[in-house]
């Protein structure tokens, strides 16, 4: 047989086995012949529920955008085909093949194990927010800020096992959810979110990073501003947010997770050291009655997780996927408890001098300025990897190529422009999530008791929403006056 005679046969397996078999003989002596012999000579089968479920996974897994870029799951042979062509080049496989036939390009998922997540989930919360807790304890009160903490954990915990329910019963991303549960309002608000909350992310990452470079420069007589900082960052972000792929930061992430485990070190035992050498700095306040409302936000910005949860349970292998919820919450008690402590130590240690940000309260010494910049440098390798989801959404909802880098460039240009360099931080972290607190997923609930308990916690986002916002209102008018 010659080579030009075979012809690679783009057809789904079942309906190319189904033509293969014979056809038994139909004499049309019954209305319902016409349909027996339809089913059996061209009718596509349904596919089985083992085919349909690999289908999703992968879908799942691969080709939604979002969790794609976050995790490091992309193909370089799909970097030019949009969503229906990647699903069209999966499913047309060819069934039978010999020596001449052209293999279909090999698709590898990363399946991580519950070690991997576990670690996945330190890193989305031991964040910067862990910085700004020491002076949200002396804002708050060493009685009252353990209490509020674990009660913003346990509206977190409720919130991301209702997320993973949704996942579970609904599959794909966020705004795939977003879309099954409310229609394409859902799906548009959810983006909102996600938007808000990783630009928020952002900023404040930058601000810190500013800040922690600040100190650096005046510790060396080489003062530089604040907005010149920025200015310095940007030149760096820009190059960075052009990266597709996040598996190109794979020992960028290794080197900043080393710095900001060093510096936390370095934290707890020089304030450690200096409680046991000097005891409790000055009598601590257990309920601030006037500042307590700043500590509100901080709480809930602490837990910044929550946008790469879906992410890490599906890069997990399927038999331990549901083992994840159980690990979810272990993780967030074990941090409520470490936080807590972490705070107290050094709020104890320095007292009501406690700076917003902790890393500003220590000594001014080599060793400090080395855990500054290392934190910074660390803050700075993080950035590309929560910008781009919601670069991501941006290009998709206004229809801008994939690969358009002068549009990233010039959203970096104008992203830089819509805040102060001179805004508290602590501040600004109070407002990030107060623009996505948990709102989306207990809409799907179906029974009136799950129903309940969404609702209450939606009415628990809003409360949050409105009261830090209008008490950042309140602050910036008597600031300003």
């Amino acid at each position: 047989m010659e080579k030009d005679a075979l012809r690679r046969t783009n057809s789904d397996p079942g309906r190319l086995a189904a033509s293969l078999a014979p056809v038994p003989p139909v004499d049309f002596a019954d209305a319902t012949d016409f349909r027996r012999l339809y089913h059996y000579s061209g009718s596509t089968p349904k596919v089985s529920a083992p085919v349909r479920a690999t289908i999703a996974q992968t879908l799942a897994t691969i080709y939604d955008p979002f969790i794609s870029a976050v995790l490091s799951l992309d193909d370089a042979s799909f970097e030019e085909m949009d969503v229906a062509a990647r699903v069209e080049h999966l499913l047309q496989a060819s069934y039978f093949t010999d020596e001449l036939t052209p293999l279909a390009p090999k698709i590898e998922t990363k399946e991580t194990t519950l070690t991997h997540a576990f670690l996945s989930l330190l890193k989305s919360f031991v964040g910067t927010g862990i910085l700004f807790l020491p002076q949200g304890f002396q804002r708050g009160g060493v009685i009252f800020a353990p209490i509020l903490l674990t009660a913003i954990a346990i509206v977190t915990v409720f919130a991301m096992l209702r997320l993973l329910a949704c996942r579970a019963r609904i599959g794909g991303s966020y705004s795939h959810i977003g879309s099954v549960v409310l229609g394409p309002v859902g799906h548009r608000l959810v983006q909102t979110s996600l938007v808000l909350m990783q630009f928020g992310f952002c900023c404040s990452y930058i601000i810190f990073v500013a800040q922690n470079l600040r100190d650096v420069s005046v510790y060396f007589e080489t003062p530089i501003s604040l907005t010149s900082l920025i200015l310095l960052q940007t030149l760096v972000y820009i190059p960075l947010s052009w990266i597709r792929y996040m598996r190109y930061f794979t020992l960028s992430n290794l080197v900043a997770d080393v710095f900001v485990l060093y510096a936390i070190v370095y934290i707890m035992y020089t304030n450690g050291r200096m409680l046991a050498a000097n005891g409790i700095a000055e009598p601590l306040e257990g309920f601030n009655t006037s500042d307590y409302s700043i500590f509100l936000g901080t709480a809930v910005f602490v837990f910044e997780g929550i946008g790469l949860i879906i992410p890490t349970q599906a890069a997990l292998a399927p038999n331990l996927q549901p083992q994840f919820p159980s690990l979810l919450a272990k993780t967030i008690a074990g941090c409520v408890v470490f936080f807590s402590l972490f705070a107290s130590v050094n709020y104890a240690a320095i007292g009501n001098a406690v700076q917003p940000m902790i890393l500003s309260s220590l000594p001014r010494t080599p060793q400090t300025m080395a855990v500054q910049a290392g934190y910074a440098f660390a803050q700075t390798l993080a950035y590309p990897l929560f910008l781009f989801p919601a670069l991501q959404i941006v290009e998709d909802v206004l229809g801008f190529q994939r690969r358009s880098s002068g549009l990233k460039a010039q959203k970096m240009l104008c992203g830089r422009s819509w805040f102060s360099p001179r805004s508290p931080s602590r501040t600004l972290v109070k407002r990030i999530w107060t623009f996505s607190c948990r709102l989306w997923a207990p809409f799907a609930a179906r029974h009136w008791a799950n129903k309940a308990l969404d609702y209450g916690t939606i009415g628990i986002g809003l409360f949050i929403f409105f009261f830090v916002t209008w008490t950042n209102v309140v602050q910036w008018y008597l600031g300003s006056a």
